[in-house]
């Protein structure tokens, strides 16, 4: 290729990739204005229906106490939903907000155990507890992203599980003078194929989202599958310090 044709292109690819800039920067902007909005709306349909629910406005038959049961909770989904867009908008920009403390990682998992038990019983599925000997499985780090993770991956090993059982396992890996704290959500569900696998932490994926915030606790997720069919598990790894 001549060398004023070699210019070009790279004139013309530095151009594109600018462009893709800004387009890159428009779209976290408008997820994030269009999150604002939804979220205001969405928490009058959300108050209101609870004081009628209540009973503020008086008493209301069985009947429509049941359907405004079912706006309650799809509304609580999708403001769910405009949260998850408004963290990952964050996320992008780099502009998430962590409150660091002592959290007890038990007790994030047994509570999100407790929040997800009749989804997975709606399904048939078993939630199962192991803890490997795990006596203190405290460390430091944001307890709602941390929460939001775990329960996140849990809901998807559900979501995509037919039959059998969803096992997350608690245990303490010792490497030189660090201790970390490994949770693994392991399914019986559809697995992944190998070529798959490095495609599961991609743009606007819960995983990436977890991917994201588990490194900002300076620590590593993974995800392990014998194949389609055999189910996969996903792995959390976290330093119970942060010096």
């Amino acid at each position: 290729m001549p060398t004023k044709s070699l210019r070009n292109f790279a004139t013309e690819l530095s151009f594109a990739n600018e462009e893709l800039k800004k387009l890159d920067a428009a779209k976290s902007e408008f997820i994030s204005i269009a999150g604002h909005q939804l979220r205001t709306p969405l928490t009058v349909i959300k108050g209101y229906t609870s004081m009628v629910l209540e009973g503020s406005f008086g008493k209301i038959p069985e009947s429509i106490k049941e359907a405004l049961n079912r706006v309650l909770i799809s509304s609580g989904a999708l403001a769910k939903l405009v949260s998850d867009l408004l963290d990952l908008s964050r996320i992008e920009s780099g502009k998430i907000r962590y409150e660091f403390k002592e959290i007890d990682m038990e007790a994030i998992v047994r509570g999100v155990m407790q929040e997800l038990e009749e989804t997975a019983r709606a399904k048939g599925i078993m939630l199962e507890l192991r803890n490997e000997n795990i006596k203190d499985a405290k460390l430091v780090g944001d307890f709602d992203k941390l929460h939001e993770v775990i329960i996140n991956l849990m809901d998807n090993a559900i979501k995509y599980s037919s039959k059998g059982s969803v096992t997350i396992s608690l245990k303490k890996r010792l490497a030189g003078d660090a201790s970390h704290i490994v949770v693994s959500v392991s399914d019986q569900g559809m697995g992944i194929k190998p070529e798959d696998i490095p495609k599961m932490f991609v743009k606007f994926g819960r995983t990436e989202e977890a991917k994201k915030v588990i490194e900002d606790h300076k620590g590593r997720v993974s995800v392990e599958s014998p194949g389609p069919g055999q189910g996969s598990t996903f792995f959390i790894e976290l330093p119970t310090s942060r010096n």
